[in-house]
């Protein structure tokens, strides 16, 4: 038995797990961040927004970085309209803004990345993408190259084990709808 219920991630909550955690009679805590929202195509809501609550306290301070990247990150969310603000309390950091190209590239979805890759190749930089990541991006493109050459996939990739052809894939995609491809940029 527990007395407590804690929602973290909250921003990002399937709805069945948001009337659960509504149902609960225990003291609830709910936590996450609003403009940190990247699950919507999978249908999670922003749990954040309808929990009723008799306390709200901000959870901004980060030790990941210092105030010159949590001044950069903070212009960006006043120009998204939030009305949070984050605080950095790691270390001084130094803000170079000369790059002749970027050390990072950050995309939501497998889509996203492959059309940054190639951008990036095409304009004749080197890629390279964290390991994890890799072995997806690898799964994604096996399962693709699968599906182009008819053959039947065992371990289907999330983004495309709903489609059994690959022209099913195709018409898809024709339609532009890239929420039902799973591939968000």
């Amino acid at each position: 038995k527990s007395d407590i219920v804690v929602i973290d991630e909250a921003q990002d909550t399937p709805p069945v797990l948001a009337k659960v955690v509504a149902d609960q009679k225990h003291q609830r805590v709910v936590v996450g961040d609003a403009d940190q929202s990247i699950y919507g195509f999978t249908g999670a809501t922003d749990y954040l927004s309808t929990a009723e609550a008799d306390v709200e306290l901000p959870l901004n301070k980060s030790w990941r970085f210092g105030p010159e990247v949590a001044d950069v990150g903070n212009r960006f969310l006043q120009l998204l309209g939030s009305k949070d603000r984050v605080v950095g309390g790691g270390p001084a950091s130094e803000i170079v803004d000369d790059l002749e190209a970027p050390d990072a590239i950050l995309t939501r979805s497998n889509g996203g990345m492959i059309q940054h890759i190639v951008e990036e190749l095409e304009k004749g930089r080197t890629v390279g993408v964290p390991k994890n990541t890799k072995s997806d991006l690898q799964s994604l493109l096996g399962h693709a190259n699968a599906l182009q050459k008819g053959w039947k996939v065992n371990k289907p990739h999330e983004d495309l084990a709903k489609f059994k052809t690959w022209e099913e894939f195709e018409k898809e995609a024709e339609k532009g709808n890239d929420a039902k491809l799973g591939m968000i940029k």
